[in-house]
């Protein structure tokens, strides 16, 4: 099932598929974080803030960026 992040429940595992952003700052800054396509990420929080995980790394995104960056189950 692909969804956005955001509306996936806390502690799924989820693979990204693409990033449907259209500031390439915004990408670069994701994918320097290790968040890109085909990355496995676990979510942890889905508000306020959406807090996933990226191997070691913890990141806390707007849930409107989350909105844009679309995954699935693993």
């Amino acid at each position: 099932m692909e969804s956005s992040l955001s509306s996936f429940p806390i502690n799924s595992k989820v693979k990204i598929l693409s990033l449907r952003l259209q500031e390439t700052d915004m990408i670069r800054k994701l994918a320097s974080l290790g968040i890109s396509p085909g990355a496995a990420v676990i979510i942890h929080q889905n508000s306020p803030m959406l807090l996933i995980s990226a191997g070691q790394t913890i990141v806390a995104i707007r849930p409107s960026i989350g909105d844009q960056i679309i995954g699935t189950l693993t």
